[in-house]
Order: C-alpha cells, then sequence, then structure tokens
C-alpha cells in the first residue's frame, strides 16, 4: 500500500487477480497471506482473499449488474428486479423486512434481477450450458481482516453473498446440524446477515 492519491482517497493498494485463469468446481482453497502493518493495532486496512464467480470481474463495476451475487436456479420472483412481482405489488416479505434499513425504505432487496436467469428463453443470449440453467457470481469471503472495534488487535471474518435473498436474510443456523462452531472462545457469528444491495 502506497501514500499516493488515488479516486479521491489517501492510499493506493494493490490487488492480485486470477480472473478468468482456472474454473473452480469443487474441493478447497488454501491461501497463505501476510497481512500490513507493523502489529496488531494497525488501522487504516481491511484485506482479503476472496472468491467470485467469472462471470464477474473485481474493478469491472457493470460485469457484476444482474450477476453478483446470484446463484440461482429457479425461474420464480427471486429472479426479478428487487425480488417483487412485474408490477412491484409483492410478495409482502419482499416489500418489506424488518432486518432492512430506512436507507433501503426497509426493501428486502435493491438488487436489479438476475440477468442469466433459468427464466431465459431458447435463442436469447445466455452464456450456457443451456438458457434453462441460472447462471450467477456468488462471492464466497476467504478472510477479511479489520482493526477490531470492539477491542485491540484485529478480527477476521468469514461470510458469503448469495441472491435472491431469503426473508429477513435468515440462513439456516438453528441447530447444531446446520451449524456448529467448533471454536467458541475464539469464534463467534457474525451479526450482520445482510442488506437490501
Amino acid at each position: 500500500m502506497d501514500q499516493v492519491p488515488d479516486h479521491d482517497l489517501p492510499f493506493k493498494s494493490g490487488m492480485l487477480q486470477s480472473w478468468n485463469k482456472f474454473c473452480f468446481t469443487r474441493g478447497y482453497i488454501e491461501v497463505s497471506v501476510s497481512l500490513p502493518g507493523p502489529n496488531q493495532d494497525t488501522q487504516g486496512y481491511w484485506p482479503g482473499a476472496w472468491t467470485l464467480g467469472n462471470l464477474a470481474r473485481p474493478g469491472y463495476g457493470a460485469s457484476t449488474d444482474g450477476v453478483w451475487p446470484y446463484s440461482y436456479d429457479s425461474c420464480d420472483v427471486g429472479t426479478f428486479p428487487n425480488q417483487t412481482y412485474a408490477d412491484g405489488s409483492g410478495p409482502a416479505a419482499a416489500l418489506h423486512s424488518d432486518a432492512s434499513r430506512s436507507k433501503y425504505n426497509y426493501a428486502l432487496s435493491w438488487l436489479p434481477g438476475q440477468r442469466l436467469s433459468s427464466c431465459t428463453c431458447p435463442g436469447e443470449d445466455h452464456p450456457g450450458p443451456s438458457p434453462s440453467v441460472g447462471r450467477g457470481a456468488p462471492e464466497i469471503d476467504i478472510l477479511e481482516v479489520e482493526h477490531n472495534k470492539a477491542g485491540s488487535g484485529q478480527v477476521v471474518s468469514q461470510s458469503a453473498q448469495f441472491a435472491p435473498f431469503t426473508h429477513d436474510y435468515l440462513y439456516l443456523n438453528d441447530t447444531s446440524d446446520e451449524w456448529h462452531v467448533y471454536t467458541p472462545n475464539i469464534t463467534s457469528p457474525n451479526d450482520y446477515h445482510g442488506s437490501a444491495v
């Protein structure tokens, strides 16, 4: 990271991209990173290692429109803009979410709709494998590091972004069969569950 003005910000940092270099279909990803700063109290950075489906390209905002963070293979209201019917009348869970924010008018989603949904008709533009298969670019954050806002040192988070969203951004975490924290002395669930964008 260099102290060089860039995009009206005082610092410029780097990004290593492997976009369109390989296709990850299953298995695991292992990374080795060296975090910036001389000690645990270093501030002013947000390093991370993450994956993004190759239909979108980091740093090229228009490439993500309608594909990030979709990972959906159904043809229903979840593929529509804002996850609402064409006339904007519902469903109720999309029109109001208690977990959303006032700046989004408490709507569940402000996403533009899935551009490459399984609702695509034969002969329309779709990268395949067939127009009836939904495609998207989900994001999986292997790790993101930031200064601990509640104390000293750093914290690491792992997350993933998928759309369409479930009501109030809930996910299956009710029982240990669905989710289990093995090291509660150093690991805790992130209380952030999502937002309309």
